[in-house]
């Protein structure tokens, strides 16, 4: 930082001329790149640091950030001419993050745009300073996101700055997922538009009992580019890694009738998700129910439907689970909303699923199997089990006992399955005339 001086009243300085208080102490300038995480130390409180942008035009979006390092701070945004176009305070429990959107003027304000941050701060000692800036409808140095891609991310900076551009080609659903969420504090997520525009964001606070934290969104309007952000503590000359999972898959665009849906209808939990519309997920209990997360992507309310034979989709090797019971949720505009589920499982060659057993996504099972549980829908999760098994891996009663055994106490293990329970569903399946070999 270059030699301070004491200044009087008015700075004039590369065609810029603005007021600042006249106890300001005020520093040379220096330039500051988009992308870049700038560090320093203010020399005593009220004293400034003063930074020159790259290019900037009127409609491009600016995101600032300052570290948490300093205590109380402003931020104050001039553009070529002059003119003040934006100012934002902070403080050490609430550090500026903002984005700026360079207004349209009668005269061309296009070029180099002034920063200077201001250490508020009576405290006569050296402060450390950290500053980031990132032009976001046109950033610097991203990171092409493909389908089902991962990598690593080493966050070495104090204020650390990552984006991705993702390109698509048709209707898509993004689905993100950060492990080792940064350190330790105030990151964030989210997604814009190339007009800068934020379309989705969250924030995760660090918590040593999460693992990860995971993005998802929706596309289906005129872009085919976007770009995805994560800003995150760091800690200088600290290395904190995180690693970054991205998948995307294709969707229908919705129809004009699930755009516009009518509140007096129904709508199929299955459709609703392939369409884009909402986003399904569950987190396994036992081998009887799920917690079930439903997320509306559309500002309206809508009526759902979870038809007997919904299965959501495991991300693992697990069993996918299918519900048992019609259920009907209504959400709200944008609503997210948690349920419980009974559901059974499908595909009995695979483990049975539990607490740690993740699910994204839903589908409809076999024609048979839905016909079987919306026939069963007031029998025991053991007669439907039963039931299912033999229908989607075609098992004996002998083989649907053995595979669900329980154990209590010092006792051997036992089939939770009894053989009236197994007769039961052979009834039922009989009755539907569905093929089985539900005999001992």
């Amino acid at each position: 930082m270059g030699k301070s001086i004491n200044i009087v009243k008015i700075i004039l300085s590369c065609s810029f001329c603005f007021c600042i208080e006249s106890s300001t102490i005020f520093s040379q300038e220096q330039t500051i790149e988009f992308g870049e995480c700038k560090t320093g130390k203010f020399e005593s409180g009220h004293s400034t640091v003063t930074f020159i942008t790259p290019f900037v035009q009127p409609e491009d979006v600016l995101y600032f950030r300052v570290a948490e390092s300093l205590v109380n701070h402003k931020l104050l945004l001039y553009s070529p001419s002059g003119k003040l176009i934006k100012s934002f305070s902070g403080s050490y429990s609430s550090p500026i993050q903002k984005n700026v959107k360079i207004p349209s003027s009668s005269i061309d304000e296009s070029g180099n745009y002034k920063i200077i941050l201001k250490n508020t701060h009576t405290s006569s000692n050296e402060i450390n300073y950290c500053v980031l800036v990132e032009k976001i409808n046109a950033p610097s140095n991203t990171i092409l996101l493909r389908k089902d891609t991962s990598f690593t991310i080493n966050f070495d900076k104090e204020i650390n700055l990552v984006s991705f551009r993702l390109i698509r080609s048709e209707p898509i659903s993004f689905h993100i997922e950060i492990t080792n969420p940064a350190y330790p504090n105030h990151s964030y997520f989210w997604l814009n538009n190339p007009e800068g525009s934020v379309l989705n964001q969250i924030k995760f606070i660090y918590d040593p009992r999460i693992e990860s934290v995971v993005f998802d969104t929706i596309f289906y309007n005129d872009y085919n580019d976007f770009y995805c952000f994560i800003s995150a503590r760091g800690a200088r000359g600290m290395s904190n890694k995180i690693r970054v999972k991205a998948s995307t898959y294709p969707i229908i665009p919705p129809s004009n009738d699930l755009l516009n849906v009518n509140d007096s209808v129904e709508y199929d939990l299955v459709t609703l998700f392939k369409y884009g519309i909402v986003k399904a997920s569950a987190v396994g209990v036992d081998i009887t129910r799920i917690h079930a997360e439903l997320k509306s992507f559309i500002n309206k309310p809508i009526n759902i439907l979870i038809n007997p034979g919904t299965y959501f989709v495991s991300k693992g090797n697990c069993q996918n689970m299918a519900v048992r019971k019609s259920t009907h949720i209504r959400l709200n505009g944008n609503e997210v909303r948690r349920i419980l589920l009974d559901v059974s499982c499908i595909n009995a060659h695979r483990p049975i699923p539990d607490s740690h057993n993740d699910f994204l996504g839903v589908d409809m099972a076999d024609k048979n199997v839905c016909k079987f549980l919306e026939a069963a829908q007031n029998e025991t999760y053991t007669v439907v089990q039963a039931g299912v098994w033999a229908i989607t891996d075609k098992m004996s009663g002998r083989d649907v006992q053995n595979n669900l055994r329980v154990r209590q106490s010092s006792s051997n293990p036992y089939s939770a399955i009894s053989p009236n329970e197994v007769k039961r569903a052979k009834e039922i399946l009989d009755s539907l005339h569905i093929s089985n070999i539900l005999e001992f």
